[in-house]
């Protein structure tokens, strides 16, 4: 060590310059660490577009509590590929979205590395992996895609046969066709749920609409929903689609509990003597 010192005070200029010679590669150093580990700690999206010709923006949107707002965009006209890095601190929904095509609905979780590979411009056929929210989104897709085409073609049908002789005979028909989309759709839901009740996944599946009507009702899958916020509230005591939830349950069960008891004061009415 000594001798080191020496040989340092002995050759000062040749040691400044090494010192000079040393800060770029310092300076690369520190900053390729501190990328390294803001890649591996933060939520990084990437999508690959298989076809994104005539194409224009994607945008990330944040699905909150009733709402949908962007918070981000990316110009993928000479490329086809795009990377969102959001700040994100809790489980919640995200929208990608190519200009005004369907969106793809994502569960994400802070910290994941989720790769979107995207098929084709209409955001049907994609590929996800890194998010086991949103793979279990997509599988649910999947499994529902037939509805909404069903429904389209039975509209369809209905357009055509308005002011027609024979719009009694198609209505009736085509009533008792929406019900049995209606009630496949519907199982397809109770099922996914059942599976899956400590994943926030099953929020947005609950909230699901065929056409006009809503797949799950909140009095008639009472004791289904009433499983879920149980099971999601454990899971996830401070999230905000989990607490908008257990609000709903627990303005449910108090709306219930005033029906049955002014039942019973009605029963009991109608049982006094005049």
């Amino acid at each position: 060590m000594a001798e080191l010192i020496q040989y340092l005070k002995d050759n000062k200029k040749t040691t400044r310059w090494m010192m000079l010679a040393l800060i770029p590669l310092v300076l690369l150093y520190t900053q390729y660490s501190e990328k390294t580990e803001s890649v591996k700690t933060g939520l990084e999206i990437k999508l690959t577009f298989e076809n994104s010709a005539g194409l224009n923006f994607v945008y990330l949107k944040e699905l909150t509590v009733g709402e949908a707002h962007v918070i981000d965009s990316l110009d993928i006209r000479r490329e086809n590929k795009a990377v969102f890095i959001p700040e994100v601190k809790e489980p919640g929904f995200y929208l990608v979205q190519t200009d005004k095509q369907e969106p793809i609905v994502l569960l994400v979780e802070p910290n994941e590395q989720i790769d979107i590979v995207i098929h084709g411009k209409e955001n049907q056929s994609y590929e996800v992996s890194g998010s086991p929210g949103s793979s279990l989104l997509r599988d649910y897709r999947l499994l529902l895609k037939k509805g909404p085409r069903q429904i389209d073609s039975l509209r369809t049908i209905f357009n055509a046969a308005v002011n027609t002789g024979q719009y009694a005979v198609v209505r009736a028909g085509l009533d008792t066709a929406f019900q049995r989309v209606l009630e496949t759709q519907q199982g397809y839901a109770r099922t996914f749920v059942k599976a899956h009740l400590q994943s926030l996944a099953s929020l947005y599946v609950i909230n699901q609409r065929l056409g006009p009507q809503r797949l799950l009702n909140m009095e008639k899958d009472y004791a289904l929903f009433n499983s879920l916020d149980s099971a999601i509230m454990q899971k996830y005591p401070a999230n905000k689609h989990a607490l908008d939830h257990h609000k709903r349950i627990t303005d449910t069960k108090r709306k219930l509990a005033e029906r049955q008891i002014a039942k019973e004061y009605g029963s009991q009415t109608q049982k006094q003597p005049q």
